[in-house]
């Protein structure tokens, strides 16, 4: 039975580690419950989460990476916002299977990517000790 993570795209671009399809990984996450909104995905489990600001509920997750899918999303702007700002309308999305967490295609039929559902195999899960550092990626 696999495990399904959620990555968002804009923690990969801050300090994310890339990842392929074989990959063992070391991720800090958080339980999918503390989603604070619905992303129109199935059977989540785990949130990848390398910002948190306590150590509540963070765990430890190993696992082998086994699907990647690149999570697109509609955009919709704000109206009336002055700066112009977009809000992601996750009831309308698509997923596409990547072999990496590269984001050469940033756009998809009018739709933007927002993040990755990763699939792992053999995980692990403990929960994390407060100041623990980990490796982004094992070989």
């Amino acid at each position: 039975m696999s495990t399904r993570v959620f990555y968002e795209l804009w923690q990969m671009e801050c300090c994310g580690e890339p990842f392929r399809t074989g990959d063992r990984i070391k991720w800090y996450v958080k339980s999918a419950a503390c989603l604070t909104s619905d992303l129109g995905i199935m059977d989540l489990d785990y949130v990848y989460d390398a910002h948190f600001d306590d150590w509540e509920g963070v765990n430890i997750l190993n696992g082998t990476v086994n699907k990647i899918s690149i999570y697109y999303v509609k955009y919709n702007l704000i109206e009336g916002d002055p700066h112009r700002m977009m809000v992601p309308v996750c009831e309308i999305n698509e997923l596409i299977e990547a072999d990496s967490s590269h984001i050469y295609e940033m756009e998809r039929n009018k739709l933007k990517a927002f993040g990755y559902v990763i699939e792992l195999d053999d995980v692990t899960v403990r929960e994390a000790k407060p100041k623990e550092e980990i490796d982004r990626v094992e070989a």
